[in-house]
């Protein structure tokens, strides 16, 4: 449910973007249930020069859900992600990112942290890496920790800035 959710605010806000939009980039929104084959191939796309946005879905994920979507964030594209960490739990009750502009947006869910490891750190919630910026082969990954998308049909301002950013970035 909440991958169909963030893929409808996602669609909602490229209707409304101008047409540089998605310019060699995917969105692959609310992901924590990724199967082999999609996951080759995204890395292989990811390899020829396409770029990934990944929003994850770990706030809803099973345990073994989260355990298998990290192992393969890890070995498909080398990112070492946290345990999710819950709403409650957090410090703050915004992330504040610093690209592709910068704003602060509520967390929806909570946030699942990242390891920065030498990637762009590109968001923080209650100070920990939450969303990350990293170049791989010809193309690369914008991974964020959070859910974006079930924000935007609501009309929140800072989150459709955001995601317009996102879609419309040069990477």
């Amino acid at each position: 449910m909440l991958a169909t959710e963030s893929a409808l605010g996602y669609s909602q806000v490229l209707a409304t973007t101008t047409g540089k939009s998605l310019k060699g980039c995917s969105i692959v929104a609310g992901l924590r249930n990724l199967r082999d084959r999609e996951g080759y191939f995204l890395a292989d796309a990811v390899g020829e020069g396409r770029w990934l946005l990944i929003e994850s879905g770990l706030s809803f994920a099973t345990p073994s859900e989260s355990a298998y979507h990290r192992r393969f964030m890890r070995e498909l594209f080398g990112l070492q992600i946290g345990l999710h960490v819950a709403s409650q739990d957090l410090k703050d009750l915004y992330v504040t990112y610093e690209w592709p502009v910068c704003c602060m947006v509520r967390h929806f869910g909570g946030a699942t942290p990242i390891e920065a490891d030498g990637n762009d750190v590109i968001a923080r919630a209650g100070g920990m890496p939450i969303a990350v910026r990293k170049k791989i082969g010809r193309g690369g990954i914008v991974y964020i920790g959070t859910p974006l998308g079930p924000l935007l049909p609501s009309g929140d301002r800072e989150a459709i800035e955001l995601a317009r950013a996102l879609t419309e970035a040069s990477y």
